[in-house]
């Protein structure tokens, strides 16, 4: 359904006003984190070693800006972020000190790039304190993270509030979390900064209510690659090895197994020493390349589009999380003795590679990713390991308000219900001239933007019932959306109090045009090419007469239809009219239904034909659609929320509206079936829509993953946690 928020006219001026009047931003932060060095043999070895690499900004793949978009300003956003650079873990470790062995034990003598070995050992210096914990990078990653999001948002944060952070419980997702705080709040994190530390197994309550589902999941497996990273290793290991051993002479012969370790090294000894690795100047760009994707393949297969059950662990979650960011800022909370607290505006959630990887899954990004092989690299394909579960990888959701153009045509939409419907509409612009002054208030100065304003209405037809004769009745199911944008263009301002007399009549005929191309195989007598409706909508603006009771005080903006304060005013001048549909708003050529909306500053009387069945819409008038005796429902929005610009207060028959965009390590992503919002984003509510089928088609998770446990929840939260603190499997750390 097609949800869109508003906002007066005049604050919509003054929005704009703003944003033109805003210069590009040069940041502080630097893009990268640490210096990113070629070695002898290859350019760019430390972006090449998939979820082994440090964090790096992801490549702008798709050609967009990932600045904020014209016209936009950002309200929230929600960070989900994987633990920064680490120390490996045990079992990693193990492999390492095999290697080592090996290379002690045996009599060589090795040149060229593998003449290090004489020398190399592992890095770790005390390894039992240092296991599996944040390396000293990935501190800095963190760090620099918090910084980064406190300066990129600034209005987002006022100084002196407390700031609350989310982390899976475990060590190093915990220290990353800490250290984002640090940066972000800097020297009053002690004070003010907090982490909820979620303990995925704390209690029968979490299934499906943490950062780390699957941990509740009997039935998830780690696919971890499959057979076509078995395949893809067979291929591109050998001819390394061969080429490695020829410069070693003597005892010492490596594996394939061996040579699938040293790129890992590579990306881990250089991030814990901060010195580039000698592993590093092993390898080719081309082979680290064949490498990456290896890593791909095992990201691809384990837990991401390339399965099923594993990659919809993290649907509850994104369920609940793009569920909050629709409502917008302002949700309230509750810690765990009972006092309340309101949700930051800026979210961060910290995981573990797996949980980017499913959540990556989840989004939708790669709903038409090219399908990985196990034999060969696709050209151009997208799911790149490198660039979304490195180390500190991120994805990230951008709440945008923006003010969108009444030039834009409604796209064709396809409607799937019983049948297939194409529906051919077009948005239709209406033009509102006063003869005189206008609804608009007295002013001092000339408001620095244009007057120029919009209203956007959305409709979206669900169907109820059907008349008797009507067969398969496609009963809920949404038929058609038809927008009509009615655009107020500038007025002279005045000096002098005045009241306007009269409005030229503009009138406007829509039609949407219903054309069946294909119906379900369960439908019979499908009408291919049957024209089923056709809708005649006729607005006409009539005459009014508005009396003063106030005068606007001095401003710098545009002023609004309805309360005549302009932005920057301390008083207010209300202009009240009132008319009724008289002979002079006629139009005798259509049946009509009439309603006079009455309104402070304007009347519209507003007809539409008589059709097939009665349809509710903002101005309380009614149309026809395809099918008989349904209801059409008008669904909107309407709410006050703050933006990283000062925010417009939202009222009815606005001209913006909300998306969402995704950033994947700092770089835009597109939804493929959705993005057609300004910088290629999303309209939130088809987003919303979108993450909802996906979870119905997910079907039930709690039985697909065998949950016994009758004291778990037959309900999915997904994350709870965000806003009730008192939950078991919660524990407050401190920065």
């Amino acid at each position: 359904m097609a949800v869109f928020r508003s906002i007066s006219l005049a604050s919509v001026t003054v929005l704009l006003a703003q944003l033109n009047g805003v210069q590009a931003t040069t940041f502080l932060a630097p893009e990268q984190d640490i210096v990113l060095p070629a070695s002898g043999s290859a350019s760019e070895p430390l972006e090449w070693a998939g979820a082994n690499s440090p964090y790096f900004a992801g490549p702008n793949i798709y050609g967009i800006s990932n600045a904020v978009p014209d016209n936009c300003v950002v309200e929230q956003v929600a960070y989900n972020v994987r633990h920064g650079s680490r120390y490996p873990d045990a079992g990693a470790y193990a492999q390492w000190t095999a290697l080592y062995a090996k290379i002690q034990n045996a009599t060589f003598t090795a040149t060229g790039e593998m003449a290090f070995l004489q020398d190399w050992q592992p890095v770790l210096t005390n390894s039992v304190a240092q296991m599996s914990q944040e390396s000293t990078t990935g501190y800095k990653e963190a760090y620099d993270l918090g910084y980064q999001v406190r300066t990129r948002y600034p209005k987002l944060y006022a100084y002196g509030t407390p700031f609350i952070s989310w982390a899976n419980l475990y060590p190093r997702v915990v220290q990353t979390a800490q250290n984002f705080v640090r940066g972000f709040l800097g020297q009053t994190a002690t004070n003010l900064g907090l982490i909820i530390s979620i303990n995925s197994t704390g209690s029968p309550q979490a299934l499906f209510d943490s950062l780390s589902p699957s941990d509740q999941c009997p039935l998830f497996v780690d696919g971890n690659g499959g057979t076509q990273q078995v395949s893809w290793n067979n291929i591109y290991l050998p001819p390394i090895l061969e080429r490695i051993q020829t410069m070693i002479t003597g005892d010492l012969n490596f594996t394939t197994t061996d040579v699938n370790i040293m790129p890992y090294l590579c990306g881990f000894e250089s991030q814990i020493t901060g010195t580039l690795s000698p592993w590093c100047g092993v390898f080719s760009d081309a082979e680290l390349k064949q490498y990456e994707y290896s890593q791909d393949l095992r990201y691809y297969y384990g837990m991401g589009p390339g399965t099923d059950l594993p990659s919809k662990m993290m649907l509850p979650y994104l369920n609940a999380l793009v569920g909050m960011l629709a409502q917008g800022p302002g949700i309230n909370g509750t810690f765990a003795n009972g006092t309340s607290f309101t949700l930051p505006k800026i979210l961060t959630s910290f995981m573990n590679d797996g949980q980017i990887t499913e959540l990556g899954a989840a989004t939708g990004i790669w709903d038409n990713t090219t399908v990985l092989s196990g034999t060969e690299i696709p050209e151009g394909y997208d799911y790149i390991s490198s660039h979304f579960v490195s180390m500190r990888g991120t994805v990230a959701f951008e709440r945008l308000n923006c003010v969108v153009s009444p030039a834009v045509k409604a796209r064709d939409h396809v409607i799937k219900a019983r049948g297939e419907v194409k529906i051919d509409d077009e948005t239709v612009t209406i033009t509102i001239c006063p003869t005189q002054t206008g609804p608009f208030a007295t002013y001092t100065k000339p408001a620095k933007s244009s007057s120029t304003s919009i209203i956007t209405e959305t409709q979206v037809y669900t169907i109820t019932s059907c008349a008797p004769e009507i067969t398969n009745c496609p009963v809920g199911k949404k038929t058609s959306t038809v927008v009509t944008s009615k655009t107020v263009i500038p007025v002279e301002e005045t000096s002098a109090s005045t009241a306007w007399q009269s409005w030229t009549t503009s009138t406007t005929l829509v039609t949407a045009s219903y054309t069946v191309t294909s119906c379900a195989p369960t439908v019979t007598g499908c009408s291919v090419g049957e024209l089923t409706s056709t809708i005649y909508e006729t607005v006409t603006w009539c005459p009014v007469t508005a009396t003063e009771t106030g005068l606007a005080a001095t401003s710098t903006g545009a002023g609004a239809i309805g309360n005549g304060s302009g932005s920057g005013s301390s008083g207010t001048a209300t202009l009240s009219a009132t008319s009724s549909y008289n002979r002079a708003c006629t139009n005798k050529s259509k049946p009509k239904l009439s309603t006079a909306l009455s309104a402070t500053g304007y009347s519209s009387p507003t007809t539409f034909a008589t059709g097939i069945y009665n349809t509710t819409s903002l101005l309380s008038s009614s149309t026809s659609v395809p099918y008989t005796h349904a209801t059409s429902i008008l669904a909107h929005s309407s709410s006050t929320s703050t933006s990283s610009l000062p925010n417009p207060t939202p009222t009815s028959g606005s001209t913006n509206q909300t998306y969402i965009r995704i950033l994947i390590n700092d770089a835009v992503y597109v939804v493929p079936s959705c993005q057609d919002g300004p910088g290629r984003s999303c309209l939130m509510s088809e987003y919303v829509a979108l993450v909802e089928s996906k979870v119905a088609a997910a079907g039930d998770l709690r039985t697909r993953c065998n949950v016994t446990n009758t004291a778990s929840p037959t309900v999915l939260k997904g994350a709870s946690f965000f806003t009730n603190l008192a939950d078991s499997w919660l524990a407050q750390v401190a920065p």
